[in-house]
């Protein structure tokens, strides 16, 4: 069995052991940051993550005591468009299979602390989430549109000092910029910052300034990356048949 205080203190990927998940060792290490620093914040917590697929993202926290809650949201699509002019197939993708996983995993505990949302953000009231999250991860459909419309989501029902966390920026980092110009004009204080590989943090209100000294050493130079990432995307894109990228075009930006 897992250790998982030991394992999120010394953010030892172990955590992760016995799910699946598209996340790469890096990614998993700055996720289990993040878990630290929310675990340190206060005696429990609620996490809410929107595109849960295999459920492997949701292990650790089901793992560790102090997770009072746990919220998936998921459509559970097939395939899905993405940012890369593709789209990409999610085959047997259900909640059962999710939940299965972690029951596995897990040696068949009770799994009454996850509340499951077969839809998508924008099907979805504020209302539906009843206890504010104090972290939220971003990890659903992998288009600008689609995840700024999740932070927006994010934003209305956690907590005043919540961290909001995006998967991928490497792919979403227009509607990470997008999010935070969102907050600067809403007058609300945050902080922003890239962690290997493509986690990118928002911590919001008391948590800014907290977090970034929490995490001084961690940090990459966002500019920098996120114009790293904006040569590799198109690069990927221009390197498709034409016929294929306008089809999926039209897909990502007017199903």
């Amino acid at each position: 069995m897992v250790d998982i205080v030991q394992a999120v203190n010394s953010c030892d990927i172990a955590a992760f052991k016995g799910v699946g998940s598209q996340t790469t060792k890096s990614d998993k290490r700055s996720l289990l940051l993040v878990q630290q620093f929310v675990r340190r914040k206060s005696s429990s917590y609620i996490y809410l993550e929107i595109g849960s697929h295999l459920g492997g993202t949701i292990l650790p926290h089901f793992r560790d005591p102090l997770c009072a809650l746990i919220y998936s949201i998921d459509k559970r699509p097939l395939s899905q468009p993405d940012e890369r002019f593709r789209v990409y197939e999610y085959e047997g993708n259900s909640t059962q299979r999710m939940l299965d996983n972690i029951a596995k995993a897990e040696g068949g505990k009770s799994l009454d602390r996850i509340v499951t949302y077969d839809a998508c953000t924008s099907s979805l009231d504020k209302a539906d989430i009843v206890s504010e999250p104090d972290l939220c991860f971003i990890d659903g459909e992998h288009t600008n549109r689609a995840a700024y419309r999740d932070f927006k989501f994010c934003l209305s029902t956690c907590g005043n000092d919540a961290l909001i966390v995006f998967h991928d920026a490497n792919l979403i980092f227009d509607a990470i910029k997008k999010s935070n110009v969102f907050l600067k004009k809403k007058n609300i204080l945050f902080s922003g910052q890239l962690l290997p590989d493509s986690i990118y943090v928002i911590a919001l209100n008391n948590s800014a300034n907290v977090f970034s000294s929490f995490i001084q050493g961690q940090i990459m130079n966002e500019s920098d990356k996120f114009s790293e990432f904006k040569r590799e995307l198109g690069s990927v894109r221009s390197s498709q048949p034409l016929m294929m990228k306008c089809k999926n075009f039209l897909k990502t930006y007017f199903k």
